[in-house]
Formats: C-alpha cells, structure tokens, sequence
C-alpha cells in the first residue's frame, strides 16, 4: 500500500490541534480525515476505510479510551491507534492499555 492509500483519522475537540495535526499528516503523504467528536470520527469509520487513529483521550461526552473500545467493534477493529493529551489524569492508564 502506498502513503497517499492510507487514510488517518483525527479526532480532537479543539479545532487548532485537529486540524494542524491533519495538516501534518497531509503533508507527510499520507490522508488524514478530522473529526471534532466521538460520534462523528464512528460515523467517519462506518462511510471510510480508515488505517489509524490518532485520538484526543479528553473528548466531549464519550472520551478517547471509549471511543477506542467502541472502534474496536467496527471495521477499524486492527487499526493503529495513538492516543494524546496534554492533561488525561488517569493514573491506571498506562497500566490498563
């Protein structure tokens, strides 16, 4: 598979990081899709192959870690996941996943 076949999705809720991230990967060659919340990056999942993830773990409604688990149910079940933030306090974290 080619750079420019891979699809990247991103999913921040703050806008800048979002989509200076997509930018990144976009110039890196590879297709990065922006998504702004948890519900909106499954839909991405369910309309698009996507290859990996790079995931906010601080999310509105439905934090990163969930949606995780909820995108190991669809299609995206083997993609490459990072997740990120600058503030997640979940001292268990690194020891659950």
């Amino acid at each position: 598979m080619k750079k420019g076949d891979i699809n990247v999705l991103i999913v921040d809720d703050d806008q800048t990081v979002g989509r200076t991230l997509s930018e990144v990967i976009n110039r890196a060659g590879y297709k990065a899709t922006f998504a702004s919340r948890a519900d909106e990056a499954l839909n991405v999942v369910r309309m698009k192959q996507i290859h990996a993830a790079v995931i906010d773990c601080m999310l509105p409604a439905m934090n990163g870690i969930a949606l995780v688990e909820e995108l190991r149910k669809t299609r995206f079940h083997k993609g490459a996941v990072v997740l990120m933030s600058g503030i997640f306090r979940d001292k268990s974290f690194e020891s659950k996943h």
